[in-house]
């Protein structure tokens, strides 16, 4: 325990993947920690792909993505969709992702998911022994389905790839369906990357890290907070729906919820929900050895625990808005188109929000007008790959040092307004 660090208390706002892990950080660091969430283990980092995409360097918005939107939108149920009463309020969003995927900002945004990414699985494996990583995780790599024959050019993302020096391995068509017999013959060829890794129960891995949270002295509160205020001299009130509490230092990550909690501060982040769904097959009479994406059908399964989940689609919406169930039942479809005569009849569904900036980067910072929040939220499709780095860095950040991994793609002010407000009089 750092002795600097024993009589400094800091609560964490949010349970998903990325507040446990930082939660976890910050108690085995020597800090009094409170985690506020009333069900953590669920939300995105519930229902997410589970993947640990340590390979992923080509960012969500690309040159040339705007060309195939309009085609996207014309269909409610292909792999983007709007929900046409929200978008006046997710135009401005829309806007900066375009211009996020600009040529001359690619690469930046590339070269930070690579170091945010890169370090993913050992993470893991530090924060959980090799014996509790092993139980929980499977490094057997991933495949890219390829819909379209390769031209022989490399493409963006191969040179991203070889920037970064990721291996992956090139297979044809006949090498694909050797690799994955139960595919589709419709795959023109595919891309390996055996460094990526999944887990096998992802609301497990969420208790596990809670209960070693516990076992380094942190407490958790099953409670939504409603508030954070800045009071006089930089202490923090937090205030929950069953009580008020000071701490000296907080650390905001509640995925899309962090929008509301920062503009009871006098902040204003452009960040939206780019909705997702799945779709989780009990006891599959196919299960692939690794999983597998195809971007064209806006798709991946991935084999966990007794369970083949199917998930994918991304859906703009207000994060309240009705569920479109039948986004997650056309996952079904295209389930059996990548993996031919599989069953779902007794597949179960769910829709989460994916928090979500305009270049795919998280933000991961101290806040404008008070070092002592950090906010650490936005981490749309990669959450479970960037949790343990961005952990690092917010423990960094809450001990007043400078972060390992150069932080300047995850800046505040990149999608962030104002300055917090101090509360001049608030009674005890």
């Amino acid at each position: 325990m750092r002795a600097s660090s024993r009589s400094v208390r800091v609560a964490v706002v949010g349970g998903g993947i990325i507040g446990v892990c930082s939660a976890l950080q910050l108690a085995n660091d020597g800090f009094e920690v409170v985690l506020y969430d009333p069900s953590p283990g669920g939300g995105a980092s519930f229902g997410n792909a589970c993947q640990v995409a340590v390979s992923s360097c080509e960012p969500v918005s690309v040159p040339g993505l705007w060309r195939k939107l309009p085609f996207w939108l014309s269909d409610p149920l292909g792999p983007v969709s709007v929900r046409w009463p929200d978008f006046p309020g997710l135009l401005p969003w829309l806007l900066n992702w375009g211009r996020s995927g600009r040529s001359d900002r690619v690469e930046m945004q590339s070269d930070g998911m690579q170091r945010l990414f890169s370090p993913g699985l050992e993470g893991y494996r530090n924060m959980l022994g090799t014996e509790e990583f092993d139980r929980l995780f499977r490094c057997v790599g991933s495949l890219f389905l390829l819909r379209t024959a390769p031209t022989g050019q490399p493409t963006k993302a191969d040179k991203l790839r070889v920037r970064h020096g990721i291996p992956c391995e090139h297979l044809s068509a006949a090498e694909v369906l050797q690799f994955e017999p139960s595919l589709t013959p419709d795959a023109r060829g595919g891309i390996y990357f055996p460094r990526n890794g999944h887990t096998i129960d992802p609301r497990d891995l969420l208790l596990t890290l809670l209960g070693r949270f516990d076992a380094a002295g942190g407490v958790h509160r099953a409670e939504q907070v409603l508030k954070v205020v800045s009071l006089p001299g930089g202490r923090l009130r937090v205030i929950g729906v069953f009580g008020t509490e000071d701490f000296d230092k907080a650390v905001i990550c509640a995925g899309i919820d962090s929008r509301d909690l920062l503009k009871g501060l006098g902040l204003k982040v452009q960040m939206t929900a780019m909705r997702g769904y799945h779709l989780q097959i009990p006891e599959p009479n196919i299960m692939p050895r690794c999983p597998i994406a195809d971007r064209e059908r806006g798709c991946a399964v991935t084999p966990i625990r007794d369970a083949l989940r199917v998930s994918g689609t991304v859906e703009f919406a207000a994060p309240k808005a009705p569920m479109s169930e039948q986004r997650a039942y056309v996952l079904a479809e295209k389930a059996r188109q990548i993996l031919p005569g599989l069953k779902t009849d007794d597949a179960s569904v769910w829709m989460g929000n994916r928090p979500c900036l305009p270049d795919g980067l998280p933000i991961i910072d101290a806040a404008p007008g008070n070092s002592n929040i950090v906010l650490a939220f936005g981490h749309g499709h990669y959450g479970m790959t960037g949790a343990p780095v961005t952990a690092q860095a917010v423990g960094a950040f809450i001990r007043n040092e400078q972060p390992q991994v150069e932080m300047s793609p995850y800046r505040a002010r990149r999608f962030l307004s104002g300055a917090v407000v101090e509360a001049a009089h608030f009674a005890r």
